[in-house]
């Protein structure tokens, strides 16, 4: 049985409900078609109030004692007040009544946000690309000492042994770096060698392709990658388990006559490969410090891992103390830091650009929502629907495509970055390079995508809910 019959057999002062002239029944039929469910026009008939216009209103007044009318209206109040679930499924009903205008709308807001998410996240992955090549875990505690005059500040064994004391030093190692020359097979090829201890590895932060690192005492070498192209290995891996022998220049200057005279110093005995460095640039070979500890090579710099993170600037303040200079990956780190900053913000700025585009779409598209459904708002508060109702219903409507915006924005920006990721990665291979990850996606900023995308949805229904809250009702239902 039509719920609009039982109502049409209820009489108000000995006469039919009516509303504006229309007759129940025309009532429900207007509000099923614009999608409201029968039990909901039900709850909303029973929960009515008896002004259905202004005369009735005056006729309740002069009816009843001013006080009786106060309790009666504050319970029609509260008992048409509508439920979370009936504001949730009155919002769906955008997606059946005018589902293309909708997502067109959603989609709009989901490119910009895409936009927004493919640009800082590629900067993010620019920076965690360049972190981690160049740091790791130890290398953030690790400082290089030097000095710029070896006359006057000589950095040798007695100052290694004064930079071991200092507090909170952990552990310090010394790198020799003279030039020479590598032969492996036929081939010849000038290199920089590095004598080092095999905790250096770890402390700089260096990359293996292939192979590992040496240990102390060992008589083996690591190479950099590049010597995989100097001799004409197509694979970084063949260099591992070959021989090589190294021709040292060593430098002695001649104090009276002024000059410097080079020294030529051969290792007699083969050293065999054991690992390759990522660099695919310089020429350098990694030799277990103790195998060259007896040419008395001038120290270049030496390694200095700090116990933790906390005593770094004081260590380092230590050691500038005693006339050495330092440098540290963490300097390098603090910069590009700064400059990835920037370069964040200014690609966040092209997103933001194409969002204010979709945010005027998405009022347009409120405001065109609120014109085609008044004379339903204008049934809602006759029915008994209150104003904050109506402000909150649009408001849930507007965050709720916000909502979804960034959702489609996050879906729309991360497939983009793995294809633009995939391509760059099979150009790279093409040309000969090594394949990356540009793209990073912390967690914090997916979560505030979402939310920034509602609290834009929430910010463009501002004023559509404020319109059709304070709308007169009988105005509402007499706009054509």
């Amino acid at each position: 049985m039509c719920f609009c019959r039982n109502w049409h057999s209820q009489t108000m002062f000995g006469k039919d409900i009516s509303l504006m002239g229309a007759p129940w029944g025309e009532i429900e039929r207007d509000l099923l078609f614009v999608g409201w469910g029968e039990e909901t026009i039900n709850r909303a008939f029973r929960n009515v109030r008896l002004e259905a216009s202004r005369k009735q209103a005056r006729t309740i007044r002069s009816f009843w004692s001013v006080k009786k009318a106060k309790k009666v209206v504050a319970r029609a109040a509260a008992a048409s007040r509508m439920r979370m679930n009936d504001i949730l499924r009155f919002a769906m009903r955008i997606f059946k009544v005018r589902p293309g205008r909708t997502i067109l709308t959603i989609l709009g807001i989901g490119v910009s946000f895409g936009t927004i998410f493919f640009l800082v996240s590629l900067g993010y992955g620019l920076e965690h690309l360049l972190l981690r090549q160049i740091s790791s875990d130890e290398s953030l505690l690790t400082l290089d000492v030097f000095t710029n005059n070896q006359d006057a500040i000589p950095l040798n064994s007695d100052s290694l042994s004064s930079i071991k004391n200092v507090e909170h030093i952990e552990k310090a190692y010394p790198v020799v770096n003279p030039s020479g020359q590598v032969e492996i097979g036929d081939l010849v090829a000038e290199a920089d060698f590095y004598g080092v201890s095999e905790s250096y590895f770890g402390a700089s932060g260096e990359r293996f392709v292939g192979g590992e690192s040496f240990s102390d005492g060992d008589k083996t070498v690591v190479l950099s990658s590049v010597f995989a192209r100097i001799f004409n290995v197509s694979n970084t891996g063949e260099l591992i388990g070959k021989d090589v022998y190294i021709v040292l220049y060593l430098s002695h200057k001649n104090i009276i006559e002024g000059t410097e005279d080079i020294q030529m110093v051969s290792i007699e005995e083969p050293l065999r490969v054991v690992g390759v460095v990522d660099d695919p640039a310089g020429n350098r070979i990694y030799v277990p410090f103790s195998l060259i500890a007896n040419l008395d090579i001038p120290y270049a710099t030496v390694k200095v891992v700090v116990d933790d993170s906390s005593n770094f600037g004081t260590a380092r303040a230590a050691i500038i103390n005693m006339g050495f200079n330092t440098r540290a990956i963490v300097d390098t780190i603090e910069q590009a830091d700064k400059i990835f900053k920037v370069f964040q913000v200014i690609l966040a700025l092209f997103g933001i650009t194409s969002l204010v585009v979709a945010m005027i779409g998405m009022i347009n598209t409120m405001t065109i929502a609120l014109l085609e459904r008044i004379q339903e708002i204008g049934i809602m508060k006759i029915l008994g629907v209150s104003n904050g109702d109506i402000r909150r219903l649009f408001l849930f409507e507007a965050s709720l495509m916000g909502f979804l915006g960034g959702t489609s924005g996050l879906i729309i920006g991360f497939f983009v970055s793995r294809v633009f990721n995939i391509g760059i990665n099979f150009l790279a291979k093409t040309l000969g390079g090594n394949s990356v990850e540009l793209f990073y996606y912390p967690v914090w900023f997916v979560v505030v995508i979402i939310a920034f995308a509602s609290i834009v949805g929430f910010a463009t229904g501002l004023a559509p809910s404020h319109k059709a809250a304070t709308m007169d009702s009988l105005d509402a239902l007499r706009y054509k």
